[in-house]
């Protein structure tokens, strides 16, 4: 068998695959070597990608980005433990969205180490062949990428459930005089790499006292990965990350901190033979608190109006995370979305989904939430915040991008072309004078845009009697 006829078999493979085969045919290793090196006519060597131990990955022509490419790159990536494996299994567990940062925390890669690639390498490789795509300071991982062997969490659901994670965490961390109080870091850099959570301890063994007297710190760095069935590839960046550390010549003393649902079996073993600390939402923090998780992204996870059973959920779940400042900050924004529709549902006979994704040859848009009657279509930007926090200009102007992207997707369908469309911009707080200059400044006859602020949201949901929206709205909002 020729390496034509191996690739046509057995599809994009890495070189040292090749070379097996051939050497089982009976060619000499240095003979099987050249014939690699040499391959021409079609045999396409994936020269973006720097694989370790000088593996290369060879497709024919016709193989290049289609769908095997992608599913036996992946494969490559695991079976040569490469760096890159962290960014697609960070990706994959983040339900293949993930904004920036986290992706820098997730990649295992030092921001500057000798011999070591960095984040932006890495990333940047994965751009060129297609794997990822940088938009708007978030990642996203081309769909042929996804693994469709394991259930995840949408991407939104599970971005609130590491911030909130985040935020016990660091809280338990500050008041268990576990690190200075006032001193965490989310996001921080330690030793080169990037942690949800950095803090400076002075607690013992980690500070110690050097011929000067004077006090050595050390630091407690954590990660969170709010995913159940965590396995031995999820934990591999942050085994990279925690060995990175230890390798320098002044290694600074430090506790790695991992935080998940829970670890599978052979995971677990993995960290307990690593000394790294590994702890579930349950051991840590108890049974109330691993609950009130499940009930937040059982809210969450609604698309349809009809499923939500009372709102009387979403007032007791945010007046359990009220108590920690941060993460109410972010549910109280999502949460806003179901108040609106089911104040959608009071006004309007059709259906009614949150949380809409469309998507376009170039483009694509998340509707919070989407009103389809028999003569209009009705599209609620929502922005739940605090009465301080306005929405300013520059949120006006990407709604404004956002709804002529939506407005053409409707309207190219068939079925639309009698309805009306009405865009309309909600929050709980209010709007800045600039905001308010460049919503006037929308003028356009073929859909029709409103907006409302706080005091208008509440007057609508008390004409319609909706005392439990009036409640939660004055109390959290």
């Amino acid at each position: 068998m020729n390496i034509r006829e191996f690739l046509h078999e057995k599809g994009p493979s890495l070189s040292s695959a090749i070379k097996n085969e051939l050497l089982m045919e009976g060619v000499s290793a240095e003979n099987a070597r050249q014939q690699i090196s040499r391959a021409r006519g079609g045999i396409y060597r994936l020269n973006e990608i720097q694989f370790p131990k000088r593996e290369h990955f060879i497709c024919l022509k016709e193989q290049y980005q289609n769908e095997s490419f992608y599913a036996n790159l992946i494969r490559a990536f695991n079976t040569t433990s490469s760096v890159h494996k962290c960014i697609i299994s960070g990706l994959n567990n983040f339900g293949g969205c993930v904004p920036i940062d986290k992706l820098k925390i997730l990649s295992g890669c030092p921001e500057a180490r000798k011999n070591k690639k960095t984040f932006d390498q890495v990333t940047r490789e994965l751009q060129k062949i297609g794997v990822i795509k940088i938009s708007d300071e978030r990642c996203f991982l081309y769909e042929d990428a996804i693994l469709r062997d394991k259930t995840y969490m949408e991407s939104r659901t599970i971005i609130y459930l590491n911030e909130y994670l985040r935020e016990i965490l660091a809280r338990w961390l500050k008041n268990n005089n576990f690190v200075s109080y006032n001193t965490v870091q989310f996001n921080a850099d330690f030793c080169s790499y990037y942690w949800d959570i950095k803090a400076p301890s002075y607690l013992l063994p980690f500070a110690t006292r050097k011929a000067d007297k004077k006090k050595r710190m050390g630091f407690v760095v954590a990660d969170i990965i709010p995913q159940y069935d965590i396995n031995d590839d999820d934990i591999d960046y942050f085994i990279r990350k925690v060995e990175g550390c230890l390798w320098g010549k002044k290694t600074i003393p430090f506790i790695p901190i991992l935080l998940g649902y829970r670890f599978t079996e052979s995971a677990w073993s993995i960290l307990k033979s690593k000394n790294i600390m590994a702890v579930t939402v349950n051991n840590f923090f108890g049974e109330e608190i691993e609950k009130l998780l499940q009930n937040i992204v059982k809210l969450l996870e609604i698309k349809n109006i009809e499923k939500l059973d009372a709102l009387g959920d979403v007032g007791n779940i945010l007046n359990a995370v009220s108590k920690i400042e941060g993460p109410t900050n972010n549910l109280r924004g999502v949460f806003f979305e179901l108040m609106v529709g089911h104040i959608a549902s009071k006004k309007y006979s059709g259906t009614i989904n949150l949380n809409k994704k469309i998507k376009g040859d170039d483009n694509s848009a998340e509707i919070d939430v989407l009103v389809e009657t028999s003569n209009d279509i009705i599209v609620y930007e929502c922005k739940g915040k605090r009465k301080s926090q306005l929405v300013n200009q520059n949120e006006i102007e990407k709604w404004k991008k956002k709804i002529a992207f939506i407005y053409s997707y409707f309207k190219n369908k068939p079925e639309n072309s009698n309805r009306g469309i009405v865009f309309k911009f909600w929050t709980t707080s209010d709007f800045h004078d600039d905001a308010k200059h460049e919503f006037d400044r929308i003028k356009v006859r073929k859909y029709t845009v409103e907006k409302k602020n706080g005091k208008e949201v509440f007057a609508c949901a008390k004409n319609l009697n909706l005392e439990e929206i009036c409640s939660i709205l004055k109390q959290y909002f």
